[in-house]
């Protein structure tokens, strides 16, 4: 009932106080009606504030468990700052992870926090809200099931350069950039055309306008605009949709790394030291972990894209995601190209990561001279490399057979890598493949199958010396004794007919076996090698067009 509507009841209250009995019994009669419905709307009301808690009883390891706390009053002031939603959950063994959840609605009626169990078994939580109405508290017991799920990246502590699952299996990973995933209509088909060709990781921005005057698309995770933005608050449609497009990837076995700044704060070589701390970003660093963190598919988060500056405002935003992220996400950044990484020095800064958006032509960017060497830099840090942008047309990389080589050079060298295209760019709606695309993905596949990779090394003492390639790129690792060769010649198009490698191999009998990298299948052609320890053997490989892999398998 509005006020008017109470005023014109007691105004005929009123008047019938000195009017015929009937009136003033009538005015008594609404009077009394009125402020009895007035009771049970206030009654109603304080039942409602109460807060509702929804979750699953059940959820599968590495499955993000969701509690939705809804039905609290709106609030007066900005909800995404004014209130505080904390999680105390103990799990198997006496685990405990603290944790925040986020603000869901414009009004602060909704919140979410979410979880995701690493063991099978019963766990239990407490919750505390803050809000402008005051505290809630509620707790709860679910169980976490056992499930296909792999868990979290991380670094591999046995082999620092690689990364591993919790599970203890160790994916090869393909990255592939798509900066505008977010703002595209056909984000679904991204990625499963991504899945069906093997490229496992998909990079993008979480704040991101290229080619706007091309597309027009902006992703924007704030409220207000580029022009007028309003950094206190978060546009949650963009949210919303940041979850299908993490689920669905999570679903195809697709990970992601996410960049959290593309164009805001690249300004800050202006601020100097008087930014930090960054109160006005602290709430979306805030809020990106408390939502998207909980998502195992998470290979890094990258603070910017391709800005190399201010390393002591870098450092404080990664210190602050580090200590809002309870599943302990990678963080990483990158600078343009250069034939280096980034910061490899400093701790936060869990991997090597170069960018070479770079040619397919052989006199500016060679095979050995500038793809190995790169890749070689990068993997002798004690730290897993990542060549994470990778040329495309507008950067001179042309030809596809040149790229293919790139490819297989850096996972030669020992890193991994990434592959780049209009196609996760200007042309993310077309859903097509790019230039050498469709040969990138027999390349995961024959690490995966067929080697133990993440044992191996690059090594320029296997190979003794070689004739009729240009070049010869070796790994080789002990247990088991497998060694991988990569004969590449640098023009494409070249033919090795009578190719002759020396190797220094250890004392046994070898079975080897050829990889064509164009079709992603062995040849016919097998045989045995007997090495002695005091001499090198000769390996005449059949005749091949430009590429060719050699795998050595140590039999006794």
């Amino acid at each position: 009932m509005e006020i008017s509507d109470l005023l014109l009841v007691r105004k005929l209250f009123l008047c019938s106080r000195s009017g015929p009995a009937r009136s003033r019994t009538l005015g008594r009669y609404l009077w009394v009606c009125t402020v009895g419905l007035i009771q049970i709307t206030a009654f109603v009301g304080l039942v409602q504030a109460e807060p509702r808690v929804v979750f699953p009883e059940f959820v599968d390891v590495y499955d993000l468990h969701e509690i939705t706390v809804r039905d609290l009053p709106p609030s007066p002031g900005n909800p995404f700052v004014d209130s505080d939603l904390r999680g105390h959950y103990e799990g198997p063994g006496g685990g405990i992870t603290e944790l925040r959840g986020f603000c869901d609605s414009r009004d602060g009626s909704l919140y979410r926090i979410r979880f995701t169990p690493r063991r099978a078994g019963d766990y239990e939580f407490h919750l505390i809200l803050d809000y402008p109405g005051g505290t809630f508290k509620t707790s709860g017991r679910f169980r976490a099931n056992s499930s296909f799920r792999r868990g979290f990246v991380n670094i591999d502590p046995e082999y620092p350069r690689r990364l591993k699952l919790d599970d203890g299996s160790r994916p090869y990973f393909v990255s592939k950039t798509a900066w505008l995933l977010m703002g595209s209509r056909r984000w679904r088909e991204f990625i499963d055309l991504a899945a069906e060709n093997n490229i496992n990781v998909l990079r993008f921005g979480l704040e991101v306008n290229y080619y706007y005057q091309r597309v027009g698309i902006d992703v924007w995770p704030w409220s207000g605009t580029r022009v007028n933005p309003d950094y206190s608050r978060f546009d949650l449609a963009t949210w919303r949709k940041f979850d299908d497009v993490f689920r669905y990837a999570m679903e195809r076995g697709v990970y992601l790394e996410p960049v959290i700044f593309t164009s805001v704060r690249r300004n800050l070589r202006s601020y100097k030291y008087g930014i930090l701390p960054d109160r006005e970003m602290e709430p979306y660093w805030r809020y990106l972990m408390s939502r998207l963190g909980a998502y195992p598919n998470i290979v890094f988060f990258q603070i910017f894209n391709e800005f190399g500056r201010n390393k002591l405002y870098q450092t404080y935003a990664a210190e602050y995601l580090e200590r809002m992220s309870p599943f302990n996400h990678l963080i990483t950044t990158s600078a343009g190209t250069t034939d280096r990484a980034i910061w490899p020095e400093l701790k936060w800064n869990k991997l090597a990561v170069n960018h070479s958006c770079t040619s397919s032509d052989p006199r500016r960017h060679g095979l050995k001279d500038y793809y190995y060497r790169v890749g070689r830099s990068l993997s002798q840090i004690n730290k897993p490399g990542w060549i994470d942008e990778s040329g495309r047309i507008r950067h001179g990389n042309v030809d596809p057979v040149y790229r293919r080589k790139e490819y297989w050079t850096w996972s030669m060298a020992d890193v991994y890598w990434n592959y780049h295209s209009e196609g996760g760019c200007e042309d993310i709606e077309k859903i097509e493949l790019g230039p050498a695309e469709d040969v990138v993905r027999y390349i995961r596949p024959f690490w995966e199958k067929y080697t133990e990779w993440w044992k191996m090394e690059a090594t320029d003492t296997l190979v003794e010396g070689y004739s009729g390639v240009d070049f010869v790129f070796a790994k080789i690792s002990r247990n088991p004794a497998k060694s991988v060769l990569y004969l590449v010649n640098e023009r494409s198009g070249a033919r090795s007919d009578h190719s002759r490698i020396r190797l220094n191999l250890p004392t046994g009998t070898y079975g080897v076996q050829y990889y064509e990298p164009s079709q992603g299948i062995f040849h016919d052609q097998r045989l045995r090698l007997i090495a002695r320890s005091t001499d090198a053997i000769t390996l005449e490989p059949p005749s091949f067009q430009d590429d060719l892999v050699v795998l050595l398998i140590r039999e006794s």
